[in-house]
């Protein structure tokens, strides 16, 4: 029996079942059929996922390793699941991303197995930390959106002899790139982050 979903205040729900790692959750999805975006409820109806560093009450981030089983599920919402869920959306799981955000390929992570990239040929990777947000949403119709997170970074010049170059990379943005799809940056600080884990360095 497929277990229903609970509303929420604002009228947005959780299909994520209490008490389910990020890795083994059952996904329920509803149907688009009955939502009707407004102003008051513009997300109403859209099915998104979380990267698996953002808060969702009653779940673990595994931040893509084992040893954060051992910490408790989240007591709340992060702001950003907050405000989604306020706005109608529902929020349907999550996703996988890099060991740590420590910037590894997809293809190294060692303990969780990685989404292969939906237009590729089958060995192609998925690229950067929130490779499963981009894969997700465009291998599955039933998902409208991830949210997912992207910390862009600068490394200094490399000091190679005729090659001066600052390197700048998206976490998010290259993964929408590399899976046909695209992905919006918000300005550094216009978004609350609270129950947001941010990038180890």
């Amino acid at each position: 029996m497929m277990p229903s979903m609970s509303s929420l205040p604002g009228g947005g729900t959780t299909g994520l079942l209490d008490g389910h790692g990020g890795t083994d959750a059952p996904v329920i999805v509803p149907s688009r059929c009955d939502s009707k975006p407004s102003k008051e409820r513009p997300l109403d109806g859209a099915r998104i996922s979380v990267k698996d560093n953002v808060d969702v009450a009653g779940h673990k981030n595994t931040l893509c390793k084992r040893g954060e089983d051992l910490h408790p599920p989240a007591d709340q919402h992060a702001a950003c699941v907050s405000a989604m869920i306020n706005a109608s959306a529902i929020i349907v799981g999550k996703v996988k991303l890099q060991a740590m955000i420590m910037r590894e390929e997809s293809l190294e992570c060692v303990q969780f197995f990685v989404p292969l990239n939906p237009r590729g040929d089958g060995n192609q990777a998925p690229a950067g930390s929130s490779h499963a947000s981009a894969a997700g949403v465009a291998s599955y119709e039933w998902l409208d959106y991830s949210f997912g997170s992207d910390g862009s970074y600068t490394i200094p010049p490399m000091k190679v002899p005729g090659y001066w170059s600052l390197h700048a990379d998206g976490s998010g943005r290259k993964p929408a790139h590399y899976n046909g799809g695209f992905s919006i940056r918000p300005t550094t600080g216009i978004l609350d982050t609270t129950g947001v884990v941010g990038q180890f360095e």
